[in-house]
């Protein structure tokens, strides 16, 4: 059993939605601990980490010593008790404080113990393991050569203008609708069909000013503005064969809908991911921002897209597979999970997908062709 599954397995018992964690961990125990104001405190263990991860709150981390600090953005109750009475391993305690009217929660860590954190689907984690004793340093006699250390992702400019409000700009061009988006730096999106819908995200949380959308056009029958914490998207109604075209000059993204002459995307090539461990897919995407969990509506899921910086490059065409679907885009993925525990991260500009078991990576026809024949 994975770390993911066991994890999912403790919330199912205390009614709690599910927990994303990292896949590839063998054997591990796992106890959710319940919520208080819409904040979970979650607790897992396996042979060689334990992990505390919070749902329902932004926070920041920070560590001193064998101190671990989360300062949230809002106030809360959630239940540590787990933490305070039977600290998984690696762990000595909890604490929760209250600064400024915010929530402020401090792990304490063994005597032994080194420490990760982040943030991952929403949730922000701090995995305590073994520490790793340092090695013995270089003999003075000998010459060393200098390491390259890889330099962190550099920080790209806000692409929000002041007062965050990007307000969409709608031309006629012929029987073509381009509806254009400036920002004030270059933003990551995501554009890609879903049915009779097209959707665009971006990885800014936008206010987008929609009421130039036009009115009494065949190919764009009603737009819809959607926001989250890291993301701004809008779902257009469109024909279902209309012609869909995206540019991206300077900091400004266009959309055109309809017959036009505009080139067309390079191809994201999806491949199954050779770097050992569970089978998995994996898909270079030039300029990768950001991988943003969207709720569709009408659907009634939620959908897993990866934003990119221009030019544009996608998925030309839909692809099944048993436990996802990357539906077709022009710009970015856009992938439907079809099953709970699927796990995809971005290294740099790889995107890769797997799950703990791997993935069954026949196409979904093959699986039902299978079934049929038994």
């Amino acid at each position: 059993m994975t770390l993911r599954r066991a994890l999912r397995s403790g919330v199912a018992a205390a009614c709690i939605a599910g927990l994303a964690a990292p896949a590839g961990i063998a054997a591990p125990a796992a106890q959710a601990i319940a919520s208080r104001a819409g904040v979970d405190v979650r607790v897992a263990t396996a042979k060689t980490f334990s992990r505390v991860e919070i749902r329902g709150a932004q926070a920041t981390v920070r560590r001193n010593g064998q101190t671990v600090t989360l300062n949230f953005d809002r106030d809360a109750d959630p239940d540590i008790s787990r933490l305070r009475t039977s600290p998984p391993k690696w762990f000595k305690g909890a604490e929760k404080r209250r600064v400024g009217g915010r929530l402020q929660l401090v792990l304490t860590l063994a005597d032994d113990a080194d420490a990760t954190f982040g943030s991952a689907d929403g949730a922000v984690y701090v995995n305590a393991q073994e520490k790793v004793q340092p090695e013995p340093g270089p003999d003075p006699g000998i010459d060393t050569q200098p390491v390259e250390i890889a330099e962190a992702e550099p920080a790209r400019p806000d692409p929000l203008p002041p007062g965050g409000v990007v307000r969409m700009g709608a031309e006629m061009a012929g029987s073509q609708v381009q509806l254009s988006f400036p920002f004030a730096h270059p933003a990551g999106a995501a554009v890609f069909r879903r049915g009779d819908a097209i959707w665009v995200v971006f990885d800014a949380p936008a206010k987008l000013d929609v009421s130039k959308a036009p009115r009494g056009v065949a190919a764009v029958r009603g737009v819809r503005v959607m926001s989250g914490a890291d993301h701004a998207a809008i779902r257009i109604d469109a024909l279902a064969d209309a012609p869909l075209f995206v540019e991206s000059e300077g900091s400004t993204w266009t959309i055109s809908i309809g017959p036009g002459g505009q080139p067309q995307p390079a191809i994201v090539r999806v491949t199954r991911d050779t770097a050992g461990g569970p089978a998995g897919l994996r898909a270079p995407v030039a300029g990768a921002t950001r991988i943003i969990n969207l709720p569709d509506p009408v659907v009634g899921d939620t959908l897993t897209v990866v934003t990119a910086l221009g030019p544009p490059k996608g998925v030309p065409s839909r692809r099944d597979y048993v436990q996802l679907t990357l539906l077709p885009s022009i710009q970015g993925l856009a992938i439907e999970p079809l099953v709970e525990d699927l796990e995809i991260r971005r290294d740099g500009e790889l995107v890769r997908m797997t799950r703990g078991e791997g993935l069954a990576l026949s196409p979904a026809w093959a699986s039902r062709d299978r079934r049929q024949a038994d």
